[in-house]
């Protein structure tokens, strides 16, 4: 592997808690900080990562991570404010197709989500790099790495060897790797049409030729969609540049499937295939929770305007219909939506009951503790999410009585 290869693009991505962290791979200048991440393990974490709680199996590790790059090795770690919180490695031997992969958590950040970022990025790389096959070391003991390859869609092989288990998995993107993936990305869609909240459909696709047959289904009246790309993390697509509007024609679909390859070489996992949907007022909502009062419905501006304008209002669910009507009309931008100049207003009957239905929702899950759709794209005939994100952690409903102090 070169310097440029392994130079990869860093990656934003969001754990389970809500945190942010960058994905990238690692270079000599972070030495310091991977011994770090293992000098702050505990001995259990250690034992359970080297066989032995070994200080000096944790400083040959950082060696060889930080290490300049060479040909068939790669790692990537997972960085928050400056602290290196996971790494995940593999490493080519005799054969260039099979290679001996590894992984490790910070203490205190399991169950989170880390691990999963980084063997997902980590088995794209790999495949962007010829490997096939990875092979991984662990104590029958460790649970949470023997389940992390079946929960990504990997078939993994188990061979018992005493207290050890020898895992061998294939990196090939079946029909079970291909729904694990589908799956992660339905989730959202499936919970939004539990509550009727309407949406644009949508098709994932892995390959070229799937984009192009997705694209042929979902086509507007006018005959054109829209492509995003996808991994795992990504929330600002506008900013990373992974949209392509106004695809026209399987050649244009071709060409937006092969310029994403081309940029996002062992980021992008699919594509979402869209419908070009109609002019309108970008519009945003979500859900965040308080923790005293509980859930809060937000409403405003959305599109790339969101965060920077961050024209907002918010209101405690349950929503009430006069909620509603202050939410909606809150907002510096509540004017688009009454219809100015001479323009038709918006559907509100259908916003109403979006932030509704999205209230309930709040209300009915505890367990929700973000969602986010942006944009909402509001005209005269229609209200419709267009992407939509959200977030769910263990968590018990709020005291009713605390909720009657509004």
């Amino acid at each position: 592997m070169t310097d440029d290869e392994r130079d990869r693009p860093t990656v934003h991505a969001l754990l389970a808690d809500g945190t942010t962290v960058c994905i990238r791979s690692a270079r000599p200048g972070d030495h310091e900080q991977l011994r770090g991440l293992y000098e702050e393990m505990s001995p259990e974490n250690l034992r359970l990562r080297f066989f032995a709680a070994s200080r000096r199996s944790a400083d040959l590790a950082a060696d060889r991570a930080a290490a300049p790059a060479r040909p068939g090795y790669r790692a990537l770690l997972a960085e928050t404010h400056g602290r290196v919180i996971g790494l995940a490695e593999y490493e080519t031997v005799d054969d260039p197709e099979t290679a001996e992969m590894s992984i490790a958590v910070a203490d205190g950040l399991h169950h989170r989500g880390v691990g999963t970022l980084l063997v997902e990025h980590l088995v794209s790389a790999a495949r962007a790099d010829g490997v096939t096959t990875f092979t991984a070391d662990a104590l029958s003991e460790n649970h949470e790495v023997l389940r992390l390859f079946t929960d990504l869609g990997l078939r993994a092989g188990r061979r018992f060897e005493g207290p050890e288990v020898r895992c061998t998995i294939a990196l090939g993107e079946d029909d079970t790797y291909l729904a694990a993936v589908e799956a992660r990305g339905r989730a959202a869609a499936e919970l939004l049409a539990c509550y009727g909240i309407p949406q644009l459909p949508w098709a994932w696709a892995e390959t070229e030729d799937d984009a192009v047959i997705a694209a042929e289904r979902l086509r507007a009246a006018d005959g054109r969609v829209v492509m995003k790309a996808h991994w795992p993390g990504l929330v600002h697509k506008t900013e990373q540049h992974a949209i392509h509007l106004d695809l026209e024609g399987d050649a244009q679909v071709r060409a937006a499937f092969r310029d994403f390859e081309a940029r996002f070489a062992g980021l992008m996992t699919g594509v979402v295939v869209q419908p070009l949907a109609a002019r309108g007022t970008e519009l945003f909502a979500g859900v965040t929770q308080d923790d005293v009062f509980g859930p809060l419905v937000l409403f405003g501006l959305g599109g790339t305007a969101t965060e920077v304008l961050s024209d907002h209002a918010a209101r405690l669910a349950p929503l009430t219909d006069h909620d509603v009507h202050d939410l909606i009309t809150a907002p510096r931008c509540a004017p688009l939506l009454l219809g100015t100049h001479g323009g038709r207003p918006a559907d509100l009957q259908g916003l109403e009951q979006l932030l509704l239905r999205l209230s309930r929702m709040a209300s009915d899950l505890p367990q929700l503790a973000e969602a986010d759709f942006n944009p909402v794209l509001a005209t005269p005939a229609a209200v419709t999410v267009l992407d939509a994100r959200v977030r769910l952690l263990p968590r018990r409903a709020q005291d009713p009585y605390l909720r009657r102090l509004r």
